[in-house]
């Protein structure tokens, strides 16, 4: 309550002091007659000066005829309302022109705290992580002889008495509701023996195969949660040291991923035979991208490990 009478009372103070300090200006029209009489009062004086008197005395052809006086008047009067009348011009042109200019700085601000506002929001939605991957799960992330080594131990594991959800739902009549990997292979990355369930990375983990010696590698994902799309330029992985950077032009759009696989390039091997063998480099691992946006403002990624 005591901050908003102070707020009161400052504001009072400020209105009575713009009122007074309008009040001390004086108008136009007192200017004007301050002026007249100025030139009147000079006229007197010079008329002292040369001896002049309007009376019968008065030689209209040394002292200048009636008309001729009130022309000098009326020049003597428009002379001084004219540099008035400019500079009142003058300053209502000043006063427009700095209006002009305060729009203009208020709308450059705004726009400005619109851009940054947009530019935190596009941040927040984007996400980069590192994970550990394997060729079962991300088929579009493995070589054609990776993929072929997939498909013969797929078909192991099918003689092994397990088949993949999908199949069995369906044998069962449950209509193939499975939990989906995402990579359009399988159905959906789980599979099912006389009820018992396991996930790719579990089978790999607990029932390994030569066929598929080394399936496991490490990727890095860019999601875009946001509306608008942004432009992927530059991959820096910093692992033990040493930087590497890749040049990349790809486009991620709303409600896009981006997958990429960390080989020699980011100072990973290929492939490694264990889950852990990957995840010990992946705590060591930085990953940073290099990003653009629609107006081309440039802005950097920082990954976090799953």
């Amino acid at each position: 309550m005591g901050r908003t009478g102070d707020d009161g009372h400052g504001e009072g103070t400020h209105d009575a002091a713009t009122q007074l300090r309008r009040a001390e200006r004086w108008p136009a029209s007192a200017i004007c007659v301050v002026a007249v009489l100025v030139v009147v009062i000079v006229m007197l004086g010079l008329m002292a000066v040369f001896g002049i008197r309007l009376g019968d005395s008065y030689d209209p052809t040394t002292g200048g005829s009636l008309a001729e006086w009130l022309e000098a008047l009326g020049t003597l009067i428009a002379f001084p309302a004219a540099v008035l009348f400019g500079v009142r011009q003058l300053q209502s042109t000043s006063e427009q022109i700095e209006l002009g200019r305060q729009q203009l700085l208020t709308y450059e601000q705004e726009r400005i705290e619109r851009l940054e506002a947009e530019h935190v929001r596009m941040l927040e939605a984007l996400h980069l992580r590192v994970y550990v991957a394997n060729v079962l799960d991300r088929l579009d992330l493995a070589s054609s002889a990776e993929r072929a080594d997939a498909e013969r131990l797929r078909a192991e594991y099918r003689v092994r008495g397990w088949i993949p959800a999908g199949e069995a739902e369906l044998a069962n009549g449950d209509g193939g509701n499975g939990h989906g990997n995402g990579n359009g292979h399988e159905g959906n990355g789980v599979w099912d023996r006389d009820g018992e369930r396991r996930t790719n990375a579990e089978l790999l983990t607990l029932e390994p195969s030569p066929l598929l010696a080394k399936p496991w590698f490490a990727a890095v994902e860019c999601a875009n949660l946001g509306n608008a799309t942004v432009t992927l330029r530059r991959w820096t992985m910093v692992l033990n040291g040493t930087s590497t950077t890749v040049e990349s032009h790809a486009e991620l759009r709303a409600g896009g991923r981006s997958h990429r696989r960390l080989g020699r390039d980011a100072g990973f091997k290929v492939a490694y035979p264990k889950p852990g063998d990957v995840e010990s480099l992946l705590a060591q691992l930085r990953v940073q991208v290099e990003a653009t946006d629609a107006t081309d403002r440039q802005f950097h990624i920082t990954a976090l490990q799953e």
